[in-house]
């Protein structure tokens, strides 16, 4: 699988939230490639009924 490069610079610096049961953290470059399997993965996608193309109307 080939990853597109993304210029992390216009990444916004954002503040991991934190709760006693949570902890929510920015999504940053170290997200890219665990998204990107999830969303090459056919039984995910019918899961949460993720679309993996989009189609034209």
């Amino acid at each position: 699988m080939t990853v597109p490069t993304v210029d992390t610079a216009k990444l916004a610096e954002v503040d991991t939230l934190v709760t006693p049961r949570l902890r929510l953290v920015p999504l940053g470059p170290a997200h890219l490639e665990p998204t990107l399997s999830g969303l090459a993965d056919p039984e995910t996608l019918r899961l949460t009924g993720t679309r993996g193309r989009s189609r034209a109307i």
